[in-house]
């Protein structure tokens, strides 16, 4: 790595992996804790940074190669909606019963629940990140 810098708001930072791998890893400055799966680059990274209002992570590779990758970070000020946790236990295949007993997930609540989201009106990042979750 050649240059990791910190988010404007000193809180993130970017660092790419070089020459373990070719991601960029996007780091929480205060606990020290990976944020957001590995971002692959293709090619070896030698510089990352945020763009100025922090939605974006740029780099810079071999091969003159520039990359862009869009940001779908909560703001801390949002509150986590009801249906997060239900997400979750969806995709991870199991949920809890009354008795906090694990037990399978209902298959259709993930379809209800991508419908919900779609017909959201808010444009949260929560929104967003769910929207882009089911574009994969």
């Amino acid at each position: 790595m050649l240059a990791a810098v910190l988010s404007h708001d000193a809180n993130l930072f970017p660092v790419p992996d070089q020459p373990i791998s070719k991601h960029v890893r996007v780091w929480d400055a205060k606990t020290g804790r990976l944020l957001l799966e590995p971002l692959n680059c293709r090619a070896w990274a030698y510089s990352a940074h945020f763009s100025p209002d922090g939605k974006q992570v740029l780099a810079a590779s071999d091969f003159n190669a520039g990359l862009i990758w869009n940001l779908l970070l909560p703001d801390a000020s949002e509150p986590v909606p009801p249906w997060l946790p239900r997400l979750a236990e969806c995709i991870g295949g199991q949920t809890f019963d009354d008795n906090e007993m694990l037990k399978p997930a209902d298959p259709d609540e993930l379809f209800e629940i991508k419908r919900q989201i779609e017909l959201s009106p808010t444009k949260d990042n929560y929104i967003r990140w769910a929207k882009s979750l089911f574009e994969q």
